[in-house]
């Protein structure tokens, strides 16, 4: 059996946890889940029996077994409480502009005070082991799910973020920052035939697929929490992304990227349903 070990760096608070949905823990599955939704998210050229087909001798399904197995190794890393929702004053702010009256602005900050999380601290490594069969691929879609996406709660607004930093022992560089080119290298290994502008991807899919990539390139910023909180302030200003009704996921996932001790987000749009008359304004706060 192939196997392959891939040391990873925590670079924004990693809100991930065990069975009782408090106590931060690192989970297989948990990062599992994450690489099957990626992959679903760039083979928005397939049929719904195709897709559920091709997933199952990957990811495996009720009747069949995975074709990889994980194992998280240092999974004994330092963590915290974290607030989500850490910019009191910038929302205080804005709702005294909305001419709320007093208790209701004291009703919604106290609401933003509990909204607390336990999570693990950036700047701690550990290592995956994977083992199975086709692990080029898994590789891929590893690597793609770490650009693109974050892990555990809140992981769509940035938190969550992780950063390859060896694979099998060798120094893993990614150069991503500036060229969407090279994230789309990774996605044409995965599945050859993804396409922004293939008509096949813009069909009605029952699955959210990648409708566009877009990375921050004209602002650095020198800490995650900078970068976290202009997040977090642009999801606050336009709330509405995943609040159609019935209430549906937001389409819009913000990771956090780090190149040479500086940060950077990446926003990718999905297909789904949301709000998305502000969504240039809610890019440009962030972007």
């Amino acid at each position: 059996m192939d196997s392959m070990k891939i040391k990873c760096e925590i670079i924004t608070p990693l809100l991930m946890h065990g069975a009782n949905g408090k106590n931060a823990e690192l989970r297989e599955q948990s990062f599992k889940g994450v690489m099957r939704f990626w992959w679903r998210a760039i083979n928005g050229n397939l049929s719904l029996k195709e897709l559920k087909e091709k997933e199952a001798e990957i990811f495996g399904n009720t009747s069949g077994k995975s074709s990889f197995r994980m194992k998280i190794f240092n999974k004994d890393l330092d963590y915290k409480v974290y607030k989500l929702l850490d910019y009191k004053e910038e929302i205080e702010q804005e709702l005294k502009k909305k001419n709320l009256k007093e208790q209701k602005i004291k009703n919604i900050l106290k609401k933003y005070e509990k909204s607390k999380s336990e999570g693990f601290n950036p700047d701690q490594t550990f290592e995956i082991e994977f083992k199975g069969k086709n692990l080029e691929k898994v590789k891929n879609i590893f690597i793609l799910s770490t650009v693109l996406g974050g892990f555990g709660q809140r992981a769509r607004r940035g938190f969550g973020s992780i950063k390859i930093l060896e694979i099998d022992g060798k120094d893993f560089q990614f150069e991503r920052l500036n060229d969407d080119n090279i994230i789309k290298k990774v996605i044409k290994q995965i599945n050859p035939e993804f396409s922004f502008n293939d008509e096949n991807f813009k069909s009605k899919r029952k699955y959210p697929y990648i409708k566009n990539i877009e990375i921050g390139k004209e602002k650095e910023y020198d800490n995650y929490n900078e970068l976290l909180k202009k997040i977090g302030l642009a999801t606050h200003k336009y709330p509405c992304f995943g609040k159609a009704s019935p209430r549906y996921a937001s389409p819009i996932w913000v990771s956090v990227v780090k190149e040479n001790e500086k940060f950077k987000p990446i926003i990718t749009s999905l297909n789904g349903r949301g709000c998305w008359k502000n969504f240039n304004d809610f890019k440009g706060m962030i972007l």
